[in-house]
């Protein structure tokens, strides 16, 4: 049997939740690109990584992020801005000099006029947004200057502890919610007995959750989670006198008509972001116009599974980003 698959079986046996939580941290630690936290993030990328994953380069400096490495201290006439987001944020299938983070910054410091930026990124594949809120904290505890943070919002942020998915996550995030519920104090306990997702209102899209699958973290489940992530960010650039710019990273609906935008959760997720004080981008407007101009489908503009942006589609994300940022 693999170890992956051998993780999986002994959690799903139940065996008790401390001696999965440490199958959990063996597998993170050896087998993947990620390592457990201590805090909210739940896991984070390994720091100091030079190897591939998804089929192109990965390097993360010694903060564990998808960069190149910065001092705490800022320097003078250096503004900073921090990028916080799941995979789409952090690149998936892309290398990391195509990235929007990387080119946001190119085309900051190669157009702003008597000013430099760093944009760092925070971004790390299977994030929620508990965990990006989380990684927001971390990170303006340990950079100074940073006066701008951008959070790429998509449906997956929306946090379903009881929804585990087949494959490589599964035994990840049921424990990783566990872990979580530990650093908020709340006393959930993880069910790991069958990979079914939770069902949906066929109106509305959302999970649908009852008290006997979500027991007492049902207040941390669903469009909670995202209105306490995002009031958690807030408050943190308000103490930091940092503002917060947001937007959706649209999926494709219908990929056969070349639809896309945003669903019922990731407008409701837009709502609670305007709600905290957040300023909303919209990349649909930009994109729709630039599709036209170089007569391109949507699926140009993504990854062959359809799923992430590709090297394109990051270097279009870049240029809405500064557009807006050079507005101020």
């Amino acid at each position: 049997m693999k170890k992956g698959n051998l993780i999986l079986a002994l959690a799903s046996l139940g065996i008790t939740t401390g001696l999965s939580e440490i199958a959990m941290n063996l597998f993170l630690n050896k087998t993947t690109k990620i390592t457990p936290t201590k805090d909210g993030r739940i896991y984070a990328l390994k720091a100091n990584l030079n190897t591939t994953y998804a089929g192109v380069p990965l390097h993360t400096n010694k903060y564990g992020m998808r960069d190149q490495n910065y001092s705490e201290k800022v320097q003078k006439g250096i503004e900073r801005i921090l990028v916080a987001g799941d995979s789409h944020a952090f690149g998936f299938q892309v290398a990391e000099d195509q990235i929007f983070p990387t080119r946001l910054e190119e085309m900051l410091n190669t157009s702003v006029k008597g000013k430099r930026y760093e944009v760092l990124n925070a971004g790390v594949f299977g994030y929620d947004a508990l965990q990006e809120s989380e990684a927001v904290d971390y990170f303006m505890k340990r950079f100074e200057g940073i006066k701008t943070i951008i959070i790429c919002g998509v449906e997956n942020d929306v946090c379903i502890p009881e929804f585990i998915p087949t494959g490589y996550h599964s035994p990840i995030i049921e424990l990783g919610k566990t872990a979580f519920a530990k650093v908020v104090g709340n006393s959930y306990e993880p069910k790991i007995g069958g990979l079914k997702r939770a069902p949906r209102d066929p109106e509305t899209g959302l999970p649908v959750y009852n008290t006997t699958s979500a027991g007492k973290f049902r207040d941390y489940a669903g469009l909670n989670s995202i209105e306490m992530a995002y009031t958690r960010i807030s408050k943190k650039a308000a103490n930091q006198k940092a503002r917060v710019l947001f937007f959706i990273d649209y999926d494709l609906i219908h990929p056969e008509m070349n639809e896309f935008g945003a669903t019922d959760i990731e407008i409701k997720m837009e709502e609670i972001a305007k709600k905290a004080g957040f300023e909303i981008i919209d990349i649909q407007k930009p994109t729709l116009e630039y599709m036209k101009k170089h007569n391109l489908k949507y699926g140009d503009l993504r990854t062959k599974s359809k799923t992430h942006p590709n090297a394109r589609g990051h270097r279009l994300l870049a240029e809405i980003l500064y557009n807006h940022l050079s507005k101020k």
